[in-house]
């Protein structure tokens, strides 16, 4: 029994230092312990149309993105936008993904 609990712990801490070089503040409430989703990962891949455009406009906001990573963000949030039916905040974020990244197939029909 005590080989098991040394072991689980081992796998628990060397798991979690996998996920280390995603910054905090990116992944901030998300954190909900030693396993977690990475922001952008949540970002481009959420279902959730609120809190996609929640966690896009803080990796937006961030300044720590370019080109094609951060015309995926704006991408993201503008197919969140069309599904609250928000065309002109769609519009506006895959005007700017295609700007950021010309070579994107950006808008409606990407995800």
């Amino acid at each position: 029994m005590r080989w098991f609990l040394v072991a689980l712990l081992a796998v628990t801490l060397l798991g979690g230092a996998s996920h280390a070089r995603e910054d905090h503040a990116a992944r901030q409430p998300f954190d909900e312990g030693a396993y977690y989703l990475p922001a952008s990962i949540l970002c481009t891949l959420g279902d959730n149309p609120d809190l996609v455009i929640l966690i896009c406009t803080r990796l937006i906001e961030s300044g720590r993105y370019s080109g094609s990573d951060l015309a995926a963000f704006y991408n993201s949030r503008g197919l969140a936008y069309w599904e609250l039916e928000e065309w002109d905040l769609a519009n506006a974020d895959f005007a700017e993904a295609s700007r950021l990244f010309p070579a994107g197939n950006w808008g409606k029909g990407t995800r």
